[in-house]
């Protein structure tokens, strides 16, 4: 059989011409862009005759060249090896650009050599990469990825590279500029095209929770995640040396949550949903919550609409009771002296026969406990809070429930809740039997009495909590002052 080998040299080249963007966004920079184009000439020789059709020969002409367009959008004031001051994208000394293509059938990657200095001409927008390919098939469409660290050796883009990085734009535009191009050959020549952005970077300012100072020189790890991917962004050195950290993301449209920490400290958010376009450059101040929940509170993601805690607040361990909450209490009302009562309940305005109330009365559009009043939010903090009644309820559609006697050994019995979701089945959250408190009476060990944050509708003296026992569990209605546990949520 017959092998081909051709060596290609193509020149890409990047225009000052600024891209246009299909929608402007206020808080966004729409960036200058740069334009590159790429033609290609092949050589071929036979080494062997036996069967096979020959084909016209290419002509050896070293002077062929590939010429492509790009569009990079990064932050205008930022200068880096890979940016000018007025943000077009330029080419460096030791850069690569990876092509993929077929041949024979299967696909190929292969990687230019690396940029030398006379590689690069006209402002570094022009550079002449040398490439090797192994039988190209003509017939079929070939990709450009930039850089060549972004392409995995099947040809795929290397998204996995985003999930670790150092939050400098250094770094960001050097190693995950992420650009490509798909097109047909011209011939015996590589196709012309424009490298299009497929990234959104955003650009993060965080700040305390009153937005007086930043926090973000001071953290040692920050998580960005869209709820199906998520970006880890740890600095090189003990601290981030700058106010700014960056991250390049994939297009999505969603509520990004962000964790950070300075190793003693947790910080949360969750900012609204938008989007975040391929070529965008997002500057985003977020306010963050700092978060307070033990090091072994964990979010457990069962494929619902929220994560559960896996374990009760107050708890330190799955299998700790934790605390009992009065509903709209923040503090574990319970001692010899001062028991879970009428008059000990918050908001409670009755004389202990006749039960009236100063908030969430039923009648004043509060059927749901404010953050001020949710017993998850103020004693965890960040983005931590009380399930609602419907969320409890889509807990019990969507698990199997299963009794467990001396849980791992702990000598607690409780309730596992395992997921039926496709993808989550190996997920499950332990509720412990707790039991409730009323005045100085426990029923710890017998059953589980989780308050949900919703007012009962028929009923301002009672709310609606998870009853859970050996038996199942359902949703049922209380009197606010009898002392429950508390299992909290995140959104995701």
């Amino acid at each position: 059989m017959r092998e081909y080998r051709t060596t290609l040299r193509m020149t890409i080249m990047k225009s000052n011409e600024p891209a246009k963007t299909k929608k402007a966004m206020k808080t966004m920079n729409f960036l200058s862009m740069a334009a590159l184009a790429l033609v290609g000439a092949m050589m071929t020789g036979c080494t062997n005759d036996d069967n096979f059709i020959d084909e016209p020969q290419q002509p050896v002409n070293m002077n062929n060249v590939v010429t492509l367009t790009a569009t990079v959008g990064f932050d205008e004031t930022s200068t880096t090896r890979a940016l000018t001051s007025g943000g077009v994208k330029t080419f460096a000394v030791g850069e690569k650009i990876a092509v993929v293509y077929k041949s024979g059938g299967s696909t190929l990657k292969a990687e230019s050599a690396v940029l030398k200095a006379g590689d690069i001409a006209s402002g570094n927008k022009l550079a002449t990469f040398t490439f090797e390919l192994t039988s190209p098939d003509k017939t079929q469409d070939v990709t450009y990825i930039y850089p060549a660290s972004m392409a995995n050796a099947d040809g795929t883009v290397n998204y996995d590279a985003l999930a670790t990085q150092d939050g400098t734009m250094t770094s960001l535009s050097n190693n995950l500029d992420l650009a490509t191009y798909t097109g047909a050959w011209t011939g015996a020549s590589l196709p012309t095209g424009t490298l299009t952005n497929q990234l959104a970077v955003c650009a993060l300012t965080l700040k305390n929770s009153t937005g007086s100072s930043p926090i973000t020189s001071g953290l040692t790890q920050v998580t960005v995640s869209d709820g199906t991917n998520t970006y880890t962004v740890t600095p090189t050195s003990s601290t981030f040396g700058t106010d700014v950290i960056y991250v390049a993301i994939r297009p999505v449209t969603a509520a990004l949550s962000y964790t950070a920490t300075n190793g003693s400290t947790n910080y949360t958010k969750t900012a609204t949903s938008r989007e975040y376009a391929a070529s965008g450059f997002y500057n985003l101040g977020l306010r963050m919550v700092q978060d307070f929940a033990p090091a072994t509170a964990e979010a457990v993601d069962l494929g619902l609409s929220v994560k559960w805690a896996n374990m009760n607040v107050g708890a330190e361990s799955v299998t700790d009771y934790g605390k009992y909450y009065a509903w709209g209490a923040t503090t574990d009302n319970y001692s010899e002296s001062k028991n879970y009562s009428w008059a000990n309940t918050p908001y409670y305005n009755g004389d202990g026969t006749t039960h009236s109330w100063t908030k969430y009365t039923g009648s004043d559009s509060k059927p749901t406990l404010e953050a001020a009043d949710d017993a998850a939010r103020a004693n965890w903090g960040g983005s931590w809070r009380m399930p609602t009644e419907a969320e409890f309820t889509e807990l019990l559609n969507n698990t199997t429930r299963t009794w467990q006697t001396n849980y791992n050994g702990s000598g607690v019995n409780g309730l596992l809740f395992t997921s039926k979701k496709e993808g989550y089945t190996d997920k499950s959250i332990f509720l412990p039997a707790a039991g409730v408190r009323l005045s100085s009476t426990s029923l710890a060990g017998t059953a589980g009495y989780y308050w949900s944050s919703t007012l009962s509708s028929s009923d301002a003296n009672n709310c609606r909590y998870l009853y859970l026992l050996s038996t199942g569990a359902q949703m049922n209605s209380e009197n606010r002052r009898y002392g429950m546990t508390v299992r909290a949520v995140q959104d995701k």
